[in-house]
């Protein structure tokens, strides 16, 4: 295993109660696991907010979780952050998360038979293609274009994605 470029702090040096609950939390479920909060707990109030963002964004909702699961391996899996990608949350794995579906989700032929699955995952793994600015993809126009539909329909509040604008000047 490779030394992390952070240290992780020890549980025993956290004297935050809310951050000891999300450490507690995190080993009952496994995603994200401890060490991601005991490197995120050099700053404590980040990993607090990190853990709000992260209750709001995977263990609420109207999406199955398992469904969830998959969009966040797939996103981990394009992005190369093998930690990420790597851990399966307890909850979707109770829920039947398949690990074939797990390992194959970041694939381009990833095929879910269940077609809001499959949409959703599709969704997902435009997600990191949105990050190169510089390089906008047809991928990219096209999920801002869903985007911009979604906003036009909901309140704002409930779109909370912000994906770059194409310079489509070049």
């Amino acid at each position: 295993m490779t030394e992390p470029r952070i240290p992780l702090v020890s549980p025993d040096e956290i004297d935050d109660a809310q951050l000891r609950v999300v450490l507690d939390r995190a080993a009952r479920l496994s995603t994200p696991k401890p060490a991601w909060y005991q490197t995120l707990a050099h700053s404590p109030e980040m990993a607090n907010a990190y853990a709000a963002f992260w209750d709001t964004m995977h263990r609420g909702g109207r999406v199955e979780h398992t469904t969830k699961e998959l969009m966040r391996i797939a996103i981990a899996s394009l992005l190369d952050c093998q930690f990420c990608a790597d851990q399966r949350s307890v909850v979707a794995q109770e829920q039947g998360l398949a690990e074939s579906d797990a390992q194959a989700c970041a694939l381009p032929t990833f095929d879910h038979e269940d077609p809001r699955v499959r949409a959703a995952v599709r969704y997902a793994r435009l997600w990191p293609r949105a990050l190169d600015q510089n390089r906008p993809t047809s991928a990219d126009v096209r999920a801002q274009a869903l985007v911009a539909r979604a906003q036009e329909r909901m309140p704002a509040a409930r779109v909370g994605l912000r994906l770059h604008s194409p310079d489509t000047s070049e």
